[in-house]
C-alpha cells in the first residue's frame, strides 16, 4: 500500500477499500491473461513436471546414448521379426541392385567418357573394389545402407595399394561403426582444434580425422589411430546441424518394440490357456470312488476323468460339474494394427512395407502409402548415400584412375541413376508418364532415369535394335515406321 492509499484509508476507510478491492480485480484479471497466453508445452506442473528439460546438445545426448541404442537395435535385429525385415527391406528399395554412375565429360571429350566407363565398370562392377573380396561395389552400397538403419551409421575406407597394370590402386574396407572411438574427447589441440566423438575438428570447425580402433576392442587389446578424413567416408542420416554421430533408426520405437514383443508372448500365453477346455468335479466330503478301472488311474493312484463326443454322464448326489472359463483374446488384431502403425512411422517406412500386411489394401491407399515412403527413399539417396559415400568414392576414382593412366584426364562430373521405382498399376502409370512426356512437363531421359535407366545406354540400344531389325526386315509394330495405322494412312494418300 503506497502513502495515498494509506492517507486514504485513514481519512475514509470505505472508499480505501473499494479502491483496494477494485485493484485486487485488475491484478487478478491481468495474471489470469498473462497465464492463458503462454506455451502449454513450457509449463512445469504437475502433469508435465521436468520433463524434456535437458539442456545439453544434441552431440551430448546422442554420445551418451549411442553404445546402448545400437546394442539393443542390433538385440532387435536378432530376435524380432519386423526389425530383422527392415534394414534388408529398406536397402532394397534405397539400393536395389545398385545405383550406377553416369560420367559425363565436362570438355566433351566421347573418348574419354568411354575410357572411364570401361575402367569404371572393372573396378566397381566386381570384386576388385572391396577389400574383404566379397562383394562389388553395389553390394557395398546395400551392406553400407543396412548398416545405417541398424547401427545409425558407416564407416568406410580408403585403402591405397601397390599399382598394377590394369588395376585401380585403392580398395574400399567398410569398418564396424563402433570402432569409431566415440570416447576420444579432448579440447584445444592443434592451435584450437578439438576432438569430439572421435571426430577431430580444426578450429575453424572443419573436419580433419577420424580416430578408430585398429580392432573390434571387444574381441582384441586394440588402440585408436588417426585417419586423415579425406580416407573416411561416414555415412549417416543427419537430423540436427552440427550433429556428428547418426542414431539407429530404430531409436525412437525401441522401447515400443519391446513392449509389442512381451505383449505378443502374453497374447499368445493367453491363446493357449484359451484353448485348454476342462471341466471340475465337485463331489461331496469324504467322498471315494468304487470299482475304478486300474487303466484309469495314475501312478499315485489319482483317479483320470474323460470327456468325450456324445457321452451321456451320471453324477452321484451331491456331486456338480463345473466348467471352466478361460481368458478372451478379443482386440489383440486391433491394437497389433494400431502398435505396428507407429512402429512403422517411426523407422520411416510404410505399414504395408514394414509388416508385409496387404489384406486391407486398394490401389488408393497403396499408391498413397508408397508415395510417402518413397519420399523417404529419395531422401536417402539423394541427402545420404549419395553425398556421403558415392561422390567421395567417385573423387577418390578419378584420382587413382588418372594416376594409373587409366583416363585421360580428370574433367568429369557424375550422374547417378537410382534403382527404379516399380509401378503399382503400370498400364495407368506407363500411361501417364507418356502423357508428361508428350506435353514437356518431363524430358525422356528423366524418365528412363526414374525407372532406373541410364539414357545413353537406352538410347545406344535403340540405335542397335533398329539397325538389327533393319538388316533381318523385320517389321515390329513398337516402331512407329511400322505402326499399322499410319501405314494405312500414308497407303490411302497415296492412292490417286
Amino acid at each position: 500500500m503506497n502513502l495515498f492509499d494509506q492517507a486514504l484509508a485513514f481519512i475514509a476507510p470505505s472508499h480505501a477499500l473499494k479502491r483496494m478491492q477494485k485493484r485486487v480485480a485488475i491484478d487478478a484479471f491481468n495474471d489470469y491473461n498473462l497465464k492463458k497466453r503462454r506455451y502449454e508445452g513450457a509449463t512445469r506442473g504437475k502433469r508435465l513436471g521436468n520433463w524434456g528439460l535437458n539442456q545439453n546438445s544434441p552431440n551430448f545426448d546422442i554420445t551418451q546414448a549411442l553404445p546402448d541404442l545400437r546394442s539393443r537395435a542390433r538385440e532387435l535385429c536378432q530376435n524380432n521379426p519386423y526389425a530383422k525385415n527392415a534394414p534388408g527391406r529398406i536397402a532394397n528399395n534405397v539400393i536395389g541392385t545398385g545405383i550406377l554412375l553416369t560420367p559425363v565429360s565436362t570438355t566433351g571429350n566421347k573418348a574419354a567418357e568411354e575410357a572411364f566407363k570401361k575402367s569404371w565398370s572393372a573396378f566397381a562392377g566386381s570384386t576388385a573394389c572391396d577389400f574383404n573380396d566379397q562383394l562389388n561395389l553395389y553390394g557395398l552400397q546395400s551392406q553400407i545402407m543396412r548398416s545405417v538403419v541398424k547401427n545409425g551409421e558407416a564407416l568406410v575406407q580408403r585403402v591405397k595399394k601397390r599399382y598394377k597394370k590394369g588395376e585401380i590402386p585403392f580398395e574400399l574396407k567398410v569398418l564396424n561403426p563402433a570402432l569409431l572411438n566415440h570416447l576420444e574427447n579432448r579440447v584445444d589441440i592443434d592451435g584450437g582444434g578439438y576432438i569430439m566423438a572421435g571426430k577431430e575438428f580444426n578450429k575453424a570447425g572443419k573436419l580433419v580425422a577420424y580416430y578408430i580402433w585398429d580392432r573390434d576392442p571387444a574381441e582384441f587389446i586394440a588402440e585408436t589411430k588417426r585417419i586423415p578424413a579425406e580416407d573416411i567416408c561416414h555415412i549417416y542420416d543427419v537430423d540436427d546441424a552440427g550433429q556428428v554421430r547418426g542414431l539407429p533408426f530404430f531409436s525412437s520405437i525401441i522401447l515400443r518394440m519391446k513392449d509389442f514383443d512381451e505383449y505378443e508372448d502374453a497374447q499368445l500365453l493367453k491363446q493357449k490357456t484359451s484353448a485348454c477346455y476342462s471341466l471340475w468335479r465337485t463331489k461331496p466330503q469324504l467322498d471315494t470312488v468304487l470299482n475304478v478301472d486300474p487303466k484309469d488311474k495314475d501312478s499315485d493312484g489319482n483317479v483320470y476323468e474323460r470327456v468325450f463326443p456324445g457321452m451321456v454322464g451320471e453324477l452321484r448326489a451331491g456331486e456338480s460339474i463345473t466348467v471352466a472359463q478361460p481368458p478372451t483374446t478379443e482386440g489383440f488384431s486391433e491394437y497389433s494394427r494400431q502398435n505396428l502403425q507407429g512402429q512403422a512411422i517411426g523407422i520411416g517406412m510404410s505399414y504395408e512395407a514394414f509388416t508385409g500386411d496387404l489384406a486391407n489394401v486398394n490401389f488408393s491407399s497403396g499408391r498413397m502409402g508408397w508415395i510417402e515412403f518413397q519420399r523417404n527413399i529419395e531422401h536417402w539417396q539423394w541427402n545420404m548415400i549419395i553425398p556421403m559415400f558415392l561422390e567421395k568414392v567417385f573423387k577418390w576414382f578419378l584420382e587413382a584412375a588418372f594416376l594409373a593412366k587409366e583416363i585421360p584426364s580428370i574433367e568429369f562430373k557424375a550422374t547417378w541413376t537410382p534403382p527404379r521405382r516399380e509401378m503399382i498399376d503400370p498400364v495407368k502409370e506407363a500411361k501417364a508418364m507418356v502423357q508428361m512426356i508428350r506435353a514437356g512437363i518431363i524430358s525422356l531421359s528423366e524418365a528412363q532415369k526414374q525407372l532406373g535407366y541410364v539414357p545413353d545406354e537406352v538410347f545406344a540400344e535403340l540405335v542397335k535394335d533398329k539397325k538389327m531389325l533393319d538388316e533381318l526386315g523385320l517389321m515390329l509394330d513398337s516402331d512407329p515406321r511400322f505402326d499399322p495405322e499410319r501405314m494405312n494412312k500414308q497407303q490411302q494418300n497415296k492412292t490417286p
